[in-house]
């Protein structure tokens, strides 16, 4: 008896060392990567070169990739993508939109390469819940849409079936030369998200800066994000960001009653000439605390559109300039 215990507790012993030792096999390394003109053939950074650091955290997602690009102005030839477990570092950078269909200038994923088979009338979107990318931080740098056709131009930044995702510091323009449905940032089916200290100009005809969604079959737009397997967008944070000469400013303006939004914070914000509100909240679980709207209406809650039965709102120290 006492051999069969001694056996097994050497048993157990070497399970564990295996497991610690297996762990370490696996721990992540954080890599730097700083964007160079030495390796592209083209003599100077371009969108490509950027692309191709970005594709270094696709081709091994265990390890945390931290990606910089220097200072200066790059014209995109395509859109770019991002993928999990990286900063992308923009300090001083402004990319630029080239005036043709490139689609968004940064999109998490590439998800009409996904595998699986697509039920989406967005084409190939396979990736459900919050899988398509996750530990995302995007810092600093302008991305500049320029005054395009609005044929040319869509929504700028498209996150969809993400999660722990932060952008901060990041200024965002388009002035189209006519009205555009298109947004600064989309996204939907996306949990922990932080959009904090970023600036979106505008000139009076993009529908919307920030447009937030679920991934519901029957809300607008969702199947071009798919997956619409009903993931909600829970716990997102905007913070400290300036919104200018927009139709909407930031929210929820379309969707349907099965959705309810939880954990969403809007705080200390600043909007300036918003036409119709700054605020839109569709079943809204929120905090809203200490915006600033400079407008002519009475009212701060009179920039807020309601739609939906479930809201939920905590208003507080919210005023007019």
């Amino acid at each position: 008896m006492r051999n069969i215990r001694k056996l097994l507790f050497t048993l157990i012993f070497m399970m564990s060392v295996t497991a610690v030792y297996s762990y370490n096999l696996v721990k992540a390394d954080t890599i730097n990567i700083t964007v160079s003109s030495d390796s592209s053939e083209y003599g100077k950074i371009t969108g490509v070169d950027i692309q191709n650091a970005l594709d270094r955290a696709m081709e091994d997602s265990n390890n945390e990739y931290i990606i910089t690009v220097p200072k200066g102005t790059y014209m995109l030839s395509r859109g770019l993508h991002i993928y999990s477990n990286t900063t992308l570092n923009l300090q001083g950078v402004v990319i630029k939109h080239p005036g043709t269909g490139i689609g968004a200038m940064i999109q998490v994923g590439y998800p009409r390469r996904e595998t699986g088979k697509s039920t989406s009338k967005g084409g190939g979107y396979t990736a459900g819940k919050y899988s398509r990318g996750k530990n995302i931080n995007i810092n600093g740098g302008t991305f500049d849409a320029g005054s395009n056709s609005v044929e040319d131009v869509s929504t700028l930044f498209t996150f969809s079936h993400v999660e722990k995702l932060k952008i901060t510091g990041t200024k965002f323009v388009y002035k189209p030369n006519e009205w555009d449905n298109a947004h600064m940032i989309e996204f939907g089916a996306a949990k922990d998200v932080l959009i904090k200290k970023c600036e979106f100009i505008a000139n009076g005809k993009v529908d919307e800066a920030i447009q937030i969604e679920s991934a519901r079959k029957g809300v607008s737009h969702s199947d071009l994000m798919g997956k619409e397997d009903g993931t909600p967008t829970i716990n997102v944070k905007i913070e400290g960001c300036r919104f200018v000469n927009f139709i909407y400013g930031l929210g929820t303006n379309h969707g349907i009653d099965k959705d309810v939004y939880k954990g969403m914070v809007i705080k200390n914000n600043e909007f300036e000439k918003i036409e119709k509100y700054a605020i839109c909240v569709y079943n809204f679980d929120a905090v809203i605390s200490g915006n600033k709207i400079k407008g002519k209406k009475r009212s701060f809650e009179s920039y807020i559109l309601k739609l939906g039965k479930r809201n939920n709102l905590k208003l507080t120290n919210n005023f007019l300039k």
